[in-house]
């Protein structure tokens, strides 16, 4: 199953946060970014407390990355685009975590 941190993104700006409620030894998580980045860069972003992010990876044109995570139960995961002129961008999450709900970024 796959989740949309971003989902046919037009403009810089971040996706909704996803929430985890990871499991003990870290999460193998794949990314997915695809689409026109309009010179942009996409980064998924983690907050261990879930307000702080911290950039984890990057993307500046559509690729696949596996990136282990290690985070508590609670931590948020998301996607920013900046720097983009006439973007058209998605980005999804899949892999090794439990518990994922939506919120509100």
């Amino acid at each position: 199953m796959a989740i949309n941190l971003l989902s046919g993104q037009t403009s810089n700006g971040s996706g909704s946060a996803v929430t985890l409620n990871a499991k003990e030894g870290g999460n193998k998580i794949g990314f997915s970014a695809f689409g026109t980045f309009g010179s942009g860069t996409i980064t998924i972003e983690l907050a261990l407390d879930g307000t702080n992010y911290t950039a984890v990876t990057t993307f500046t044109a559509a690729a696949y990355k596996m990136v282990e995570i290690v985070a508590e139960a609670g931590s948020k995961i998301r996607a920013t685009l900046s720097g983009a002129t006439s973007p058209n961008v998605t980005v999804q999450m899949s892999g090794a975590f439990t518990g994922i709900t939506r919120t509100d970024a």
